[in-house]
């Protein structure tokens, strides 16, 4: 049996001269975005509170505590608490559907998946230093620890994408794969994530730099789904179940690896949000570290200074 007739593979991948896909960059480019804004809003709440402290008072100008208090009530306040709910979901699952798309155009997905779990790994343990350094080192409130984010299960997702499709690059085998993970999925958590407990078993203790030696001897519990902890979590085969999906869309849609989307119609707007799609993974890593450099920035001419205890607040 010819597998090209029986199981409806895609064409052979070219790994030279390949053209990109306006639309998938474009979509993967507005997640991002939407990412971007959504921790930005609480960097607004929490950097101006836990990271800076002014000397005085009344240098400290209005717009800062405007600043502030919108970020607190767009992250914290319940008239928002919903849309940012949804925002969060739609933009992670949208990032994981392209993701599976993206998945029928590379030629070798068992080393994607294992490069961006060396980058996972990595950002985890810089983290989790980072954190410790501040704390005892510099006595700033940073407590941010990634030990099962996005990125830890985008990669086992691909890691599931490369082995199933090993096997057979046929869209079916791919459709029935998403089916069989997405049951998975709703038998162990009834997609009800809010459930599920944290490994340290009271809010006060989420985030603390002890953690590790929580997490590590428990770590088959955030990989089944049981339990969840620190700043970022994803159920592996919750993602792994969008990736297939669009892995099954994109050999459904894409079967002749070409743009669907008309050249002629591609604003200069579009093209920043498709080369920012580009480098979704750049951007990822360090659009935090350019939030804090820009509200650092801001406050830094009012005599801002590291350090913080929760509050907006001044030293004298």
């Amino acid at each position: 049996m010819k597998k090209n007739n029986i199981f409806h593979a895609l064409p052979p991948r070219v790994s030279k001269n390949k053209e990109r896909i306006f639309e998938i960059d474009y979509l993967r480019g507005f997640s991002v975005i939407l990412m971007v804004l959504y921790h930005f809003c609480f960097d607004l709440h929490a950097l101006f509170r836990d990271f800076f402290t002014f000397p005085d008072c009344a240098t400290v100008p209005e717009f800062i505590y405007k600043l502030n208090e919108l970020g607190t009530a767009i992250w914290t306040g319940q008239e928002y608490n919903d849309l940012f709910i949804f925002l969060q979901h739609f933009f992670s699952g949208l990032f994981m559907f392209i993701c599976g798309i993206s998945c029928c155009f590379s030629k070798n997905n068992f080393k994607r998946g294992i490069q961006l779990t060396y980058v996972s790994v990595i950002m985890t343990i810089l983290l989790d230093a980072v954190s410790v350094i501040a704390q005892t080192q510099l006595g700033i409130d940073v407590n941010i620890h990634i030990y099962l984010g996005i990125l830890h299960s985008l990669a086992i997702g691909i890691l599931i994408y490369a082995l199933v499709s090993h096997f057979s690059d046929s869209y079916y085998v791919t459709f029935i794969a998403s089916i069989a993970l997405f049951i998975m999925t709703i038998t162990i958590t009834d997609f009800d994530m809010p459930t599920i407990y944290s490994l340290t078993g009271s809010p006060q203790d989420y985030f603390t730099y002890k953690q590790p030696s929580i997490v590590i001897p428990n770590f088959h519990l955030l990989l089944l789904g049981r339990a969840w902890d620190g700043d970022d979590y994803f159920f592996p085969l919750h993602t792994a179940t969008l990736v297939m999906m669009g892995a099954t869309f994109g050999k459904i849609v894409y079967a002749k690896r070409k743009q669907l989307w008309p050249k002629k119609l591609i604003s200069p707007v579009g093209k920043g949000i498709a080369f920012l799609g580009r480098h979704a993974l750049e951007s990822y890593v360090v659009h935090q570290v350019a939030a804090f450099l820009i509200l650092y920035l801001i406050v830094a001419p009012f005599g801002a200074e590291l350090g913080g205890n929760g509050n907006l607040r001044c030293s004298s």
